[in-house]
């Protein structure tokens, strides 16, 4: 009687490696279920702008016009509140 327990409790949790094999069907069946005629789309983006630190000039991001950003320089620490204007 312990013994279909036991069987049971392993059926509830399951291992690593089970996990990782659910994680490589879910994959697959994404991946397959594309139609294979059909290319992804790419997209674009112009008129973008520069953003760069005001301390060290470190290029942070690239916006659009009317963005407003607020990022932490990775070269210098300084925050940069930075309004992207549109012109």
């Amino acid at each position: 009687m312990s013994d279909i327990k036991l069987r049971e409790i392993r059926r509830t949790v399951p291992s690593a490696a089970h996990a990782s094999r659910r994680a490589d069907d879910v994959a697959h069946n994404t991946s397959s279920s594309l139609n294979k005629e059909e290319k992804p789309k790419i997209v674009i983006q112009t008129n973008l702008t520069d953003v760069r630190c005001g301390h060290c000039n470190a290029l942070l991001a690239k916006a659009t016009s009317g963005s407003v950003l607020g990022i932490v320089c990775g070269r210098c620490k300084t925050y940069n509140f930075v309004e992207v204007s549109q012109g």
